[in-house]
């Protein structure tokens, strides 16, 4: 097994993975090249072909944004369907005596 980096044509890490070693050339499609490594999108970079540490500030864009309290005024919120979906099937977990 290999770990791959794909990179575009102008030399920014597009998707990375692991692949068997017999497929590893494939990885890169048309304008791409791969290197091997291994790439953490939210702590490294690339730069002219090397994989190297992100800045702090180029670390503090992949931080999630803090939360806002929930308050008991009726404030208005933005949830995933995902998220809607789950509360939606804890409640009837919860309606069911689980």
């Amino acid at each position: 097994m290999k770990n791959f980096i794909v990179l575009d044509e102008n030399g920014n890490a597009k998707r990375h993975g692991q692949c068997l070693d017999k497929v590893f050339s494939l990885q890169a499609g048309e304008n791409e090249t791969i290197i091997e490594g291994k790439f953490d999108h939210q702590l490294q970079k690339v730069v002219n072909g090397k994989i190297e540490d992100q800045t702090t500030e180029e670390k503090e864009k992949h931080k999630p944004k803090k939360r806002m309290a929930i308050t008991e005024n009726n404030q208005r919120a933005v949830l995933t369907n995902g998220q809607y979906k789950n509360i939606l099937d804890r409640l009837e977990q919860l309606e069911k005596g689980k």
